[in-house]
């Protein structure tokens, strides 16, 4: 009997030991001045939790992002700015944006349409508004700025930013008293999330400042009447990703133009109703080294043109349904062209079109002209080593031409499969030049017709 008291003393020390120990983790859990009472209460909602300076003397409205409100900023309204279409506010932009400069915080545009008459310059500064729905919506909730003044940028990018703005410009066909809405002059430049609307140029670097590492990204441009993107005089890898330049109206004359330029790189571009969807070109400080990647076109004369200049474009993936030409590598140019996987249609001129450049590699394309006419899918009247190979060729007349007479130069159109209307594989007019042709070719001439 004493031993069974002494094993149940025992064991209610073990338990007492057990519940100590308990108690010790949780008063290591939690600090002294949280008690039990205070858990079980339940917490004020409404208590603002983020820092008290974070909405102090800042005008930003309720109905604004969370992320907005609890952000430290210069409010433009705070420095005399309305926002009522009626008044000028181009001051107390460039007041919110000076005292931006000293202390490295961004500045906020709230809700309103804001007339601006001169341009804004932003060092190392970040100018934005809400940027939800700035891509690709037609009518969208940013703040809107008025572009008053089409003879001056509206903003000068110098290594600061912009973006969330829907910006109302007013350029005219054919006036080039204009200038670019938005202009990138330093290295680090950034525009993101902005819709652009009838601008003569939209978006241009300035080709002599070196306006490298510029990142242009969710751009929305509608009705460009010259150019909706220029993009030149880069040394330092610039990136242009995920922009649209959309003409429903008015034809512009080039959607895209890129001269010199340190290995762009330009992903998921889209251009329609363009002269030029992508215009490759030599500058005064030389020819254009970059990527593109899954870039198209609908509704262009010429989908990519690649102009005079030694460039080194490598182009992968996209569509692009033309009326004119879906490649066109101009006679004197000395480029490095390499494309692969896209799908190029024209119901016009050659879909295919080389007259110059240094080497031309096409592969794994779909090449497609279906129009009533006598011209050839592909057309190689120049180039000095061309290769056309792996790829398929849709033709309504004798698919290949080659016509080329240049000296020591090399013409290889192998291993395709043609699908064509004619009996004929190819026309064979060259001199001075090395030919080989070889596919797989088969004739439905029903097939064709509409």
């Amino acid at each position: 009997m004493k031993t069974k008291k002494l094993l149940c003393l025992v064991l209610s020390l073990l338990m007492l030991s057990a519940v100590s120990c308990q108690k010790d983790e949780v008063e290591k859990v939690y600090p002294e001045e949280v008690t039990e009472n205070t858990l079980d209460e339940p917490q004020n909602e409404s208590e603002e939790t983020y820092p008290e300076e974070s909405t102090a003397a800042h005008d930003v409205p309720q109905n604004e992002p969370e992320e907005v409100v609890n952000m430290v900023l210069h409010n433009v309204k705070d420095y005399g700015a309305v926002g009522d279409n009626k008044t000028d506010d181009t001051e107390a932009f460039k007041k919110a944006v000076s005292e931006a400069e000293k202390d490295g915080l961004p500045v906020y545009v709230p809700a309103g349409t804001y007339i601006i008459s001169d341009t804004i310059t932003l060092k190392s500064v970040t100018l934005y508004g809400y940027e939800s729905g700035a891509w690709t919506a037609d009518d969208c909730g940013l703040p809107k700025i008025e572009q008053a003044n089409m003879n001056a940028p509206l903003f000068d990018v110098r290594s600061g930013s912009v973006a969330g703005l829907n910006i109302q410009s007013h350029g005219k066909s054919g006036d080039s008293t204009m200038k670019p809405t938005i202009q990138i002059t330093g290295t680090g430049g950034r525009v993101s999330n902005m819709r652009i609307h009838t601008p003569y140029i939209g978006i241009a670097t300035d080709d002599t400042s070196n306006p490298g590492r510029c990142f242009i990204e969710n751009i929305f441009i509608v009705e460009a009447k010259e150019i909706g993107v220029y993009v030149a005089g880069t040394y330092d890898v610039p990136c242009v990703n995920n922009v649209e330049v959309w003409n429903p109206e008015e034809t512009c004359p080039i959607a895209f133009k890129f001269a010199h330029n340190d290995d762009i790189r330009c992903v998921n571009l889209f251009a329609f109703n363009a002269n030029v969807g992508f215009s490759i070109e030599k500058s005064k400080t030389g020819s254009c080294w970059g990527s593109f990647t899954n870039c198209s076109v609908d509704y262009t004369s010429i989908g990519f043109k690649v102009g005079e200049g030694d460039h080194h474009v490598t182009i992968v993936g996209g569509t692009w349904w033309t009326h004119h030409m879906g490649l066109n590598i101009v006679k004197n140019s000395e480029a490095f062209v390499a494309v692969s996987g896209c799908e190029m249609k024209s119901n016009g001129e050659r879909t295919l079109n080389i007259e110059g450049g240094k080497t031309v590699t096409i592969t794994g394309c779909s090449i497609i002209h279906r129009w009533d006419c006598d011209i050839p899918a592909v057309s190689v009247s120049g180039g000095k080593a061309v290769g056309i190979t792996g790829n398929t060729i849709y033709s309504t007349a004798t698919p290949i031409s080659v016509t080329s007479r240049q000296k020591n130069s090399a013409v290889m159109i192998t291993n395709n499969v043609i699908y064509t209307a004619s009996d004929t594989e190819y026309t064979d007019k060259s001199k001075n030049v090395s030919v080989k042709i070889d596919n797989v070719m088969t004739t439905d001439p029903d097939e064709f017709k509409d």
